[in-house]
């Protein structure tokens, strides 16, 4: 991934996104916020730039996509095609997959929370759609 990036994109409007503008600012990264929510938020009051349209508006999006040269989130409930659509467009983390399993509890709780606490994976090697391209390794 190219680290030169001089406009941070980031999915969300309110004080984490504030947070992750202010610490990009002191690395001289300039923070564009897209939120449906975006004016006049805690985020878009501080950051260089922001958008406000829905998640799932592709138009906004794209043109988002264009301003930016990669995405974060500042919270784990943006859509995950959302961030699968910047994903074709610029660096994006964390990736759709992650929010996918983030915001499905009993996914969550089958990759991270059980291996976690019991030391083995419940899951077979390969998953089914729709994480068919994630792999279990046990630790």
């Amino acid at each position: 991934m190219d680290m030169n990036v001089k406009t941070l994109g980031i999915l969300g409007a309110g004080q984490l996104g504030r947070m992750l503008a202010i610490a990009a600012a002191a690395r001289g990264i300039k923070a564009h916020i897209f939120a449906p929510d975006a004016k006049g938020s805690p985020a878009a009051e501080i950051a260089h730039s922001f958008t406000q349209a829905d998640y799932d508006d592709e138009t906004a999006l794209a043109e988002f996509a264009s301003q930016i040269d990669a995405v974060t989130s500042e919270f784990e409930n943006v859509p995950a095609s959302t961030m699968r659509f910047l994903a074709g467009h610029v660096p994006a983390s964390p990736g759709h997959k992650a929010l996918h399993i983030a915001q499905n509890s009993i996914l969550h709780a089958l990759l991270v929370l059980l291996p976690r606490n019991s030391g083995q994976s419940p899951l077979p090697k390969r998953l089914s759609p729709p994480c068919q391209s994630l792999t279990v390794r046990p630790s």
